[in-house]
């Protein structure tokens, strides 16, 4: 198995029109809103990390997915997968003292809150695309490309395997994200996902690849 590796992710700065569109704000929105996005983008606290690990993929059978150290049934990351025989498992994360803020908001101004933690949506997003974009320099750098990544919960490919992710990729000593006993990811705002790495360009089917082959076509979050 190849090592663990450690990214420090950059962050670009959000526009205001994608945190109001997290907020649920559409169309027209009153000025104070557009201050408040605004403010919530400058002020949370960000400290963007990411861990991946590269891993062999084999199919053992329609839809079954082995990657030596975790086996997934999913029709749709199968799919997705579909020729490549390589695979990354990544792990994001902007920080849990971004939490800490959005809570301390939240017993203040539950409006503030809502424009912090839309700020933090867009902020881990940006950073999971910026480490996704240094996996597809190093690809590159092999003459390989990358899928669409893929996370749990999206399609069929089970959330449990989250967890089992984050145990693969040491997630909590390397980048501070655990999983809580509700089996969601802490700090809220991070994100696991799988990469395929294939040997040729496959271009992707859906709208947008910053919405991970996700069926969903009438999500509000599509650009």
């Amino acid at each position: 198995m190849n090592r663990i590796e450690i990214y420090t992710p950059t962050i670009e700065a959000p526009h205001t029109r994608q945190i109001l569109r997290y907020m649920g704000c559409r169309g027209e929105t009153e000025e104070r809103l557009h201050k408040m996005a605004k403010e919530a983008a400058d002020e949370l606290p960000l400290l963007p990390k990411a861990c991946f690990l590269r891993l062999p993929l084999t199919t053992r059978e329609p839809d079954v997915l082995d990657f030596g150290c975790l086996m997934v049934k999913s029709r749709d990351l199968y799919r997705n997968l579909a020729g490549c025989r390589e695979a990354y498992f990544m792990a994001v994360t902007i920080g849990m003292d971004s939490e800490r803020y959005i809570t301390r908001w939240s017993h203040i101004s539950q409006v503030r809150a809502l424009a912090l933690d839309a700020a933090g949506s867009v902020a881990v997003e940006s950073a999971a695309a910026s480490t996704n974009a240094y996996l597809k320099t190093l690809a590159a750098g092999e003459g390989k490309f990358l899928r669409p990544r893929f996370s749990p919960g999206y399609g069929d490919f089970p959330l449990e395997c989250q967890g089992e992710m984050i145990r693969i990729l040491d997630a909590a000593r390397k980048i501070g994200v655990s999983l809580t006993a509700q089996k969601m990811l802490l700090p809220v705002k991070s994100v696991t996902a799988v990469i395929g790495i294939s040997t040729s360009a496959v271009r992707c089917q859906e709208p947008q690849e910053k919405c991970e082959t996700c069926e969903k076509m009438d999500c509000p979050y599509r650009a």
